[in-house]
């Protein structure tokens, strides 16, 4: 159902106001970037099978605080529509 609010039928109503989606936009951007995150993850995990050495220890801390930062700013998203 989120394709209807991206008027790909022109005449079909729709649930989200003209102008009003801005709030969608940065959620999947977000969204996005969890995508990004988990593969760039995954490409670490299949190149210390190929011998390769990991990021330190303080920035693999930090990487995994990200998926959680994202995940708050989405589900605010989600509740408050702040814009």
């Amino acid at each position: 159902m989120l394709w209807l609010g991206y008027k790909v039928l022109p005449d079909f109503p729709t649930m989200v106001a003209p102008g009003a989606a801005g709030w969608l936009h940065a959620k999947l951007g977000l969204v996005v970037l969890l995508l990004v995150y988990y593969s760039v993850t995954g490409r670490w995990l299949k190149g210390t099978l190929k011998g390769k050495a990991l990021p330190s220890s303080r920035a693999l801390r930090w990487f995994n605080e990200l998926p959680l930062v994202l995940f708050i700013a989405i589900v605010y998203l989600v509740l408050a529509k702040p814009f």
